[in-house]
Parts: C-alpha cells; structure tokens; sequence
C-alpha cells in the first residue's frame, strides 16, 4: 500500500478471513491502485514481517475496495540499503529489505532432492556503488530466473540486479542476501529508472575507463563456476602431474581403478592450515622441535609439522586415497 503520491511508506495487508477473500482478490491484483474503507488497524507483532511498520491491516465484512486509475506515485517504492550496512550488521534479519547491485559473480545452479521435491539455488555476488560486495542467494524460481537470464545474455556488459523484500540471512558466518519465502521480487536489467540510474553512475564513476570496467564485470559474471573449473583452469595429464615441483590447480580427468582402503578415508587436521595433525608421541625428534621433554608428553597430544605447535582442537577432514589411470600412466 502507499499514501500520499510522492510519499511511499508499506503496510502489511495481514488478515483476511477465507470465507471474505473472494470479496477482495479481484482488487488485489499486484500492480492494482486502490483506495480502503473501513478496515482494521492492529499492532503488527508477528515472526514473519515483511515490513518494517508498526500497524497491520484487517479486512472485515464492512471494508470496501475500490479501484483507481490515476496514481502519479512510484509504481515500486525501493527503499535500497546499503552494503556496508549489511555486512557490519546494522541491518537486521527482522524485515524485508530492497537491494540493486552489479553482479560480479555467479556460480552454476544447483539443482538438489529436497524432501523428495526437486529444488534450485543458486549463488552470487553483487557490488554497488560504494565497490563493497555482499553474497547472495536465489532460491528455486528466483534461482532459475537469473540462471536462464545469465546463460541467455553472455554478451550483456553489466548485469544489474534489484531484490524487492530480501531477507539478511547468516550462512556459516557469513550475511547472506536471498530472496524470501513470499512477496520477494526480482528484476534483471528491467527498464526501470533505478537501474538504468545506476547504470549511469556506474559509468560516471568509472569515468574514461568505463568500456573496460564494464568488460571486466561481465567477464566474471557470465562465468559459472564450472566454466572456471573446465574452461579456464588448466588442464593436465596424470603423466605430467608427476613432473609438477610446484603448486598448482589444474583439472585432471581420469577413471578411479582402486581405493587404498588401508590408508582410511579421513585424517585429523589444524584448523590453522588444514595440514594433517600427528601424535606428538611419533616424532622422533620431539626435543629439537619445541623443546619439550618426550617422557612428559601425553600420546593424545596432537602436533602440526606446518605450524610447528600443538593442535588444541582439530577437526576431520575427507581424504581417500585412489589409484586412476587416464590413458597415460597409472597414478596415486
């Protein structure tokens, strides 16, 4: 809902009672300019809150709607926040908030078994004005949106995105942006002002150097994650791994003849480096290494030959050790 034209301000439409919604749901169409009568107003204090208002509305029996067709306000009303704000948490994760970013980054849609339903999400980064970056989520229709948009536009020198009613979410420590369960809105290059707005700030900041700063965005947007593994990370034999003395990532593809099923399928590692961590016990020279006497160490005790220290608190890690062979030679 908005008031007065060039005023905008949102209010949650909360309640309506089931046996009343064929009453209204021909006035509510989305896009729809309308004016209330005689409805409820109630303090709005529940879990999940679109927006950040004090007071709902509930419709009665008695409430009419009637439909206008003049309406001189914005058709949106984007209240966009931040970046930095988001990621120094000054935005909480109690409301719905609006966003506009460059894409810089996006990974591949993962598509994954949910409860016996098919599921899509998809991941990226976006960058606004001030250069600051934030992670960001897109979830099942939103998700596929954006990916067909991506595969569809690899040409397209910038890619803007504006998230209407996003929800701040914390993912492994990290703020993430993703889109919420309902009333989220997603536009992607839309010919609306605020993006084609920040298009031309975006140009004038980047100044002369705007061509390339555009090339460069859509460089590391129109590539997915598995473009960057397949396509652009380099590729190697088994043959010539064994003549690698430096390290490296590179892709190699083989076929799995055996699993050393001896060797385990994990190990312990530092949580500083992620290097294996051994028993102090089965270093021989314990004394030259931290000068620690070897009778007073207790077996348990775990130490990382990286770090040079005592692991305190170590963490598993996957590790399976396999024997492949891809045409060249057969390789551990």
């Amino acid at each position: 809902m908005k008031s007065e034209y060039n005023q905008v301000d949102f209010i949650h439409i909360f309640f309506i009672k089931a046996k009343l919604i064929h009453n209204f749901e021909m006035f509510l169409a989305e896009g729809s300019i309308v004016v209330l009568s005689n409805f409820g107003v109630a303090e709005n204090n529940g879990n999940y809150r679109i927006i950040n208002h004090p007071c709902k509305l509930n419709f009665y029996h008695t409430t009419t709607v009637k439909k206008i067709e003049v309406f001189d306000g914005p058709v949106y009303g984007f209240g966009f926040v931040k970046f930095h704000d988001i990621n120094n948490k000054k935005i909480g994760d109690e409301f719905a908030i609006d966003v506009i970013g460059g894409v810089v980054s996006c990974g591949n849609m993962d598509v994954y078994d949910r409860n016996g339903k098919e599921g899509k999400r998809i991941n990226f980064e976006m960058q606004d004005l001030e250069g600051k970056v934030v992670n960001c989520t897109l979830w099942d229709n939103f998700a596929q949106e954006l990916s067909t948009f991506v595969n569809a536009n690899k040409n397209d020198r910038c890619v803007i995105i504006i998230i209407q009613f996003a929800r701040v979410r914390l993912w492994k420590g990290i703020r993430t942006i993703q889109n919420g369960l309902f009333g989220s809105k997603l536009f992607i290059n839309d010919n609306l002002k605020d993006i084609i707005d920040f298009k031309k700030m975006l140009i004038s900041k980047s100044g002369d150097s705007s061509s390339q700063q555009f090339s460069q965005l859509s460089c590391q947007t129109i590539y997915s994650m598995r473009d960057e593994f397949l396509v652009h990370t380099k590729r190697m034999s088994v043959d010539e791994i064994s003549e690698v003395r430096k390290e490296l990532k590179c892709v190699v593809l083989g076929t799995i003849k055996s699993i050393k099923e001896e060797e385990g399928w994990y190990y312990l590692a530092c949580r500083k480096c992620n290097c294996k961590a051994i028993p102090k016990s089965s270093i021989v020279d314990l004394e030259d290494m931290d000068g620690s006497d070897s009778n007073d160490v207790n077996d348990n005790t775990l130490f990382c030959r990286t770090c040079q220290s005592v692991v305190n608190s170590a963490v598993p890690r996957f590790k399976v050790v396999v024997r492949v062979q891809d045409g060249t030679v057969i390789y551990k």
